[in-house]
């Protein structure tokens, strides 16, 4: 049985990172290191991501929260190609969220996903809306096939 993501450990909020060379573990396939940020204002939530995209050779940024998403977006000098976003943080709502994203990384792809899938607004602004979702909680091979989908510009 494949595991889910889960709050297991901390990591200090806005923590920038990338995924070390020569990590152990069995080499898996990857599309080309592209970076994603990751915006989660769970600590171990946003630490557990990271560390199963790492995992599959993608580079990661961390964000705390939106605020700290859209000014990593500003200040990194490399590509953003993907930012994978919590629903519910402290900061932005969804909209300004997503408007500040695409003033600072318009080539970015973008994901939201939520643990609060039964919450009135969040199903009829994000679930049903035009920017890709997932329900947490998933599987790390679950959330692996979609960004590399994303990456590939192919929706499911």
């Amino acid at each position: 049985m494949l595991s889910t993501l889960s709050s297991t450990d901390g990591a200090k909020p806005g923590a920038r990172t990338q995924s070390a060379p020569g990590a152990s573990g069995p080499r898996r396939p990857r599309l080309g290191g592209e970076t994603i940020l990751v915006a989660d204002d769970d600590a171990g939530v946003r630490y557990a991501l990271a560390s199963a995209l790492r995992r599959f050779g993608f580079r990661v940024i961390e964000a705390a929260s939106g605020n700290d998403a859209v000014a990593l977006c500003q200040s990194e000098l490399g590509p953003v190609d993907m930012v994978l976003a919590d629903v519910v943080m402290p900061s932005l709502t969804t909209d300004e969220l997503q408007a500040g994203l695409a003033a600072a990384r318009p080539e970015a792809a973008l994901m939201f996903m939520s643990g609060y899938i039964h919450d009135e607004g969040v199903r009829r602004r994000v679930i049903h809306g035009p920017v890709p979702f997932m329900a947490k909680p998933f599987t790390v091979p679950e959330l692996v096939e979609r960004v590399r989908q994303l990456l590939r510009g192919t929706r499911t």
